[in-house]
């Protein structure tokens, strides 16, 4: 009985370290240039900040957040705001983290609010 115990401990010790470790390769710390002046243009037609307290930043719906970042070579900006200055409605931008998924341009059927998430590609049966 003890020897089974212990097993069962070890076990879980084995495990739960297992997890933690993998969960460290899922992070990693990176280095980004953030450029506040950059002007941004959707249709020919320039961006204008809203928030003159944060210029280059964007409210997020939590936070502010900068507003570009470039990464190796690659502008980033972030999907939300992009969304919106394309038409897509601030409700039909949604993330989902449990799932992970991030719907643009429309609703999930089903939010982990409301229940259990069963979300299928658009246009599948």
């Amino acid at each position: 009985m003890k020897k089974t115990i212990l097993f069962i401990v070890i076990g879980l010790l084995i495990a739960s370290t297992s997890a933690f470790a993998g969960a460290a390769y899922m992070k990693k710390q990176i280095e980004v240039t953030i450029y506040p002046d950059l002007e941004l243009y959707f249709n020919e037609e320039k961006y204008e900040a809203e928030n003159n307290d944060n210029p280059g930043e964007f409210f997020n719906g939590l936070t502010y957040v900068p507003l570009t970042m470039i990464y190796e070579g690659t502008t980033y900006v972030p999907l939300r705001f992009f969304s919106n200055q394309m038409g897509v409605p601030e409700d039909e931008v949604t993330w989902i983290p449990e799932v992970p998924q991030i719907w643009v341009g429309g609703k999930p059927p089903v939010t982990p609010i409301d229940g259990p998430i069963d979300i299928k590609p658009p246009n599948t049966p």
